[in-house]
């Protein structure tokens, strides 16, 4: 044998282990020069001539031409009016139904040559390589007339939709119709709508933009947006933000769009930018418009709902404090605007102590507590129906001693400007005491004379006894 014949010869058993190495594709058995575009493949080059030589080294150079190109899906060979040979490298088929050709066959993500079984001569050729052979055995050479897949060529929806389901011809290729996605080359799956159970993202996004498929299973917008109907889930307006539509503003549990504005439904607030329903006393809360939505006169201390300042608890309602002199029905209405007043009377006023006589005057403590140790010093004539002040001018420790000794107590200390007086309009019967410590009770001290002063509010003489 000839080095000439055995070049070729050897030539294609390389081709034939390099088709095998990238996946076994089949090549394209040729035909004659006349029935070079019988196949219907988009021609990729014009027809080339190859280099002389026996046929078999010819058909394998033009292989090998179609080997190198990633978009070569098969090729023409043929002799030419003056007797060389030519070749022509073909793309994706024109799949026209009927068109009387093969299609790209794929399998498992391979793709193998279309075949053109038209010359036994040339399967006679091609199997002298090994190449014939794998396309009888594995049948990855016997496809059937115009099957595309998604994305080959296409004139008409009808050729998609033969071979995938739920597709059509878009732009010249196949893709799948409004609202399905694709699934496999060959299948092409409905899109699920929002609330609708998913197993997949692409699956709700099919059908709405911006969707998810939640932990729930469900197909749903992400938290902080909206599903328009247009089909897309936009970002939720803020409070204040202009809107159309209710669910442009968020929950519509909390929110609405009133009057083109993003607001708070009733019996809600806005806090950092969230309505928060109203609280009710007790609850904790951010800011007292929470409080004061449910309860009148709240506010919201410490982080819970309470009655504001001036006003205190009665089973849920917040009743506002009474000022020493004032009307009152409770209490409490005295005590909440000052521990030591009572209500008495139907009046608020403050505690006073049993008073003590002492020759032909009354003596006692008023404004402190129920210890009766100290508060204001109150003096009046026996049987006298107000009591009056003492006023501190010159008032010190003797004028307390002595004043304490008046009620029974065995020593007491001086305090001024007023701790234990509340009201206005003192009435001051005593004023610059001098008393030597040594006295009885407060009348024997000097002073001033009876209702003889020039005192006012802030000068009531108080004392502190032991």
């Amino acid at each position: 044998m000839s080095p000439e014949t055995v070049r070729p010869r050897l030539l294609v058993a390389v081709l034939a282990l390099v088709l095998v190495l990238q996946g076994g594709r089949c090549a394209v058995e040729p035909h004659s020069a006349a029935g070079l575009h019988r196949s219907g493949l988009l021609p990729l080059t014009p027809l080339q001539t190859v280099p002389a030589g026996p046929t078999l080294a010819r058909r394998a150079h033009c292989l090998a031409r179609c080997v190198r190109r990633d978009d070569c899906v098969s090729f023409n060979y043929g002799q030419l009016p003056d007797g060389t040979a030519g070749c022509q490298l073909l793309g994706k088929a024109l799949c026209q139904a009927g068109g009387g050709f093969s299609e790209l066959q794929r399998d498992a993500g391979v793709n193998y040559f279309d075949v053109y079984r038209g010359s036994t001569v040339g399967a006679a050729e091609m199997a002298q390589a090994a190449l014939w052979t794998e396309c009888e055995t594995t049948g990855r050479c016997a496809v059937p007339l115009c099957q595309p897949v998604a994305g080959d060529y296409c004139t008409s929806s009808a050729v998609c939709a033969a071979s995938i389901t739920n597709a059509q011809c878009t732009s010249s290729t196949c893709q799948c119709s409004s609202d399905h996605w694709l699934n496999s080359p060959t299948e092409c799956l409905p899109g699920v709508a929002i609330g609708a159970a998913c197993t997949q993202l692409i699956e709700c996004q099919t059908i709405t933009s911006g969707s998810e498929c939640s932990s729930g299973g469900l197909c749903a917008c992400p938290a902080g947006t909206w599903h328009n109907p247009d089909g897309s889930c936009l970002p939720v307006k803020a409070l204040g933000e202009a809107c159309s539509v209710d669910p442009e503003c968020g929950d519509e549990t909390t929110t609405f769009c009133s009057s083109a504005v993003c607001a708070c439904r009733a019996n809600h607030v806005a806090v950092n930018g969230v309505c928060e329903p109203g609280k009710a006393m007790g609850a904790a809360c951010t800011i007292s418009a929470e409080c004061t939505m449910v309860t009148a006169n709240t506010a919201c201390t410490s982080g819970v709902c309470a009655c504001a300042s001036g006003y205190w608890n009665n089973g849920g309602t917040c009743r506002q404090s009474v000022p020493f002199g004032g009307a009152c029905t409770y209490q409490e209405d005295c005590s909440s605007y000052n521990s030591k007043f009572i209500c008495s009377g139907g009046t608020c006023g403050d505690f006073g102590c049993t008073p003590v006589i002492v020759s032909g005057y009354e003596y006692r403590l008023a404004g402190g507590d129920s210890a009766c140790l100290s508060g204001r010093v109150e003096v009046r004539p026996q049987g006298a129906a107000t009591w009056g002040q003492v006023c501190d001018d010159g008032w010190g420790t003797e004028d307390a001693t002595v004043f304490c000794r008046s009620i029974g107590r065995t020593g007491g200390a001086a305090s001024c400007c007023s701790p234990h007086w509340y009201a206005t309009g003192a009435v001051f019967h005593m004023d610059d005491l001098a008393c030597a410590g040594t006295e009885s009770h407060l009348l024997a001290c000097p002073y001033s004379g009876w209702n003889v002063e020039n005192c006012g509010d802030g000068e009531v003489a108080s004392a502190t006894c032991t």
